[in-house]
């Protein structure tokens, strides 16, 4: 893992990205970013052939795949499919599931242990970032 910061009002941690690669070899690239002048949630993930991108701010899904698409396509030799999946709030989701787990005790999607384990990653991430020479005061 590798992570880092940067400050852009002194004393605060204003931008954090972290680059986490797994024993498979698949790679996380994450930023956050708390002085932005947009709202953004996405995830883009990489494989050998192409990506797909997803922005849950506006439900849209980009497959991007390396094809015989003709060389003055807007990625040469690419093909851009895009779709649109039904509405719907993934945080919202997984706090309706941790509170109906509390009154019916079936198991949440998100488990306590996944919990831990996001929130094990997090501390490491912001551990790097306060080693760090360009963040000052840790996020």
């Amino acid at each position: 893992m590798h992570a880092s910061g940067a400050a852009v009002v002194p004393d605060h941690c204003d931008i954090a990205n972290a680059r986490i690669e797994f024993k498979t070899g698949c790679v996380a690239n994450i930023t956050a970013i708390r002085m932005s002048t947009k709202n953004q949630r996405k995830i883009r993930t990489f494989q050998e052939n192409g990506y797909i991108a997803i922005d849950f701010s506006t439900c849209e899904i980009a497959h991007i795949a390396q094809t015989n698409a003709p060389q003055d396509a807007i990625i040469p030799g690419t093909e851009i499919r895009k779709f649109c999946y039904l509405e719907g709030d993934a945080l919202a989701e997984e706090q309706h599931s941790f509170v109906g787990a509390i009154g019916a005790c079936p198991e949440p999607v998100v488990t306590g242990h996944m919990g831990y384990q996001a929130l094990s990653v997090a501390l490491d991430v912001m551990d790097k970032i306060d080693k760090s020479t360009f963040c000052f005061g840790g996020l």
